[in-house]
């Protein structure tokens, strides 16, 4: 395991760093148009809920269905999979129609929204897709794989950015029309690395394939997705219900530079994700054997991990200091003292949530994850509104708004994944304790 960690935060540092290159660009490139930023802030919170929608409802039950393989022949499913998937998120893509609607009813024209409607929806169905074809590449046990894949993505999100640029292309149709191409040729490249590692191991076995595959039909896949597919939205959802929280009370200038600041705290949480594809599949293999020393073991691995980047990484570019470079390139983003650091502290507490959250899955107790979800994003939106009326008409305090609630989104579901974790594992516990 310890061996597949650098691949994976390798991995999710590549993918991270084409999310974050496009934003990046965005942030860039509408730093002297505030309100513009804030639109385009509303459609990455959408996209974020479009994505969502296929990940929970079917490609994270099917990848839990994965763990009855042997790890080398999980790569067999992958076909299946991504069939089972791919129309919800299709589906999902109509999502995009949230965001034109709120810039529209703010006074945006159509023509400014019209780019990145078509441009998001496109990535919004890819996305989830590539996403999960990665996780399976790291549930069959390369990792490395799964790193180049997303060496392509960080490769073409380059590059098309910067094609599309030097084309003076309106740039309401670069940020995610880039994502979108990205997506689609990392994806290609997934299957691609499947296929080749599924002609290598040969033939899952019968029996294996036979379970695994009676998991994946609609009912068994949406047993787990009820609960993780509400779960998934309510909580993304959520961020779309900030963003048009701050731009009605505030302003779209706050959340342009609220924008400004996620886009540069982003890094932290999604190299969270990176260990989660490769400690993941441990954590909940743990919680399905009800196994608490090694979920312990397992998530002790994540926190110190995820702490010591976080710490590094708010060392460097939390603040506006020479040596950053992001202070450099985004100016904007650090007018408001102390908003990107409050913003890494976020993403890191949401990312020390994690083990939690995927031992909940792995123990079948989805509906716990939902009830707490519940009680976290209400949490949230609470604070959000808070912070935002309190604010009132100052941008600077009302850019907050978005970073603060988003921390008390991931302080809340740390103790309240560890109660029904408690619960989970206290059978087990009680059964280990030897009779007196």
């Amino acid at each position: 395991m310890r061996r597949r960690i650098p691949a994976g935060l390798l991995d999710a540092g590549l993918a991270a760093l084409a999310s974050f290159a496009v934003g990046l660009y965005a942030a860039w490139v509408w730093q002297d148009d505030l309100g513009t930023l804030g639109v385009y802030a509303l459609f990455m919170a959408a996209f974020g809920l479009a994505t969502a929608v296929g990940s929970q409802a079917i490609f994270i039950p099917a990848e839990k269905a994965t763990l009855e393989l042997a790890t080398p022949e999980r790569v067999a499913l992958l076909p299946r999979t991504i069939r089972r998937g791919l129309p919800l998120a299709i589906a999902a893509g109509a999502v995009m129609l949230a965001p034109s609607l709120i810039a529209r009813a703010q006074g945006t024209e159509w023509a400014a929204i019209a780019p990145l409607v078509l441009t998001a929806g496109a990535a919004s169905i890819v996305s989830p897709v590539q996403d999960h074809a990665r996780r399976v590449l790291h549930l069959a046990g390369i990792s490395w794989s799964a790193a180049f894949v997303s060496i392509v993505q960080v490769s073409v999100a380059v590059v098309t950015v910067a094609t599309l640029h030097a084309l003076s292309l309106d740039p309401a149709w670069i940020p995610f029309g880039a994502l979108a191409t990205a997506n689609v040729t990392s994806l290609t490249a997934a299957i691609l690395m499947a296929r080749r590692r599924r002609a290598a191991v040969g033939p899952a076995d019968p029996d294996r394939l036979a379970a695994a595959t009676a998991m994946l039909g609609y009912g068994s896949l949406l047993r787990s997705g009820r609960w993780l597919a509400p779960t998934g939205i309510m909580s993304t959802g959520n961020n779309l219900v900030v963003a048009a929280i701050v731009s009605s009370l505030v302003g779209q200038e706050a959340l342009g530079f609220a924008e400004a600041a996620r886009t540069i705290g982003q890094p932290i949480l999604v190299l969270a994700f990176g260990l989660r594809s490769v400690l993941g599949p441990q954590s909940m293999e743990a919680a399905k054997q009800r196994s608490r020393p090694d979920a312990r073991r397992v998530a002790s691995m994540f926190y110190k991990l995820t702490l010591i980047l976080g710490v590094a990484y708010l060392a460097v570019a939390g603040f506006a200091w020479p040596f950053n470079p992001f202070a450099h390139i985004v100016e904007r983003a650090y007018t408001i003292g102390g908003l990107v650091a409050t913003a890494i502290v976020a993403n890191a507490l949401n990312g020390l949530a994690f083990p939690g959250r995927l031992e909940l899955i792995g123990g079948d107790r989805e509906r716990s994850l939902f009830t707490s979800e519940v009680i976290a994003n209400a949490a949230q939106l609470v604070v959000a509104a808070a912070v935002a009326l309190a604010a009132g008409s100052s941008t600077r305090s009302g850019a907050f708004a978005v970073a603060i609630a988003f921390a008390a989104l991931g302080a809340a579901r740390l103790p309240l994944y560890r109660m029904h974790l408690d619960s989970l594992y206290r059978p087990a516990a009680a059964a280990e304790v030897p009779a007196t």
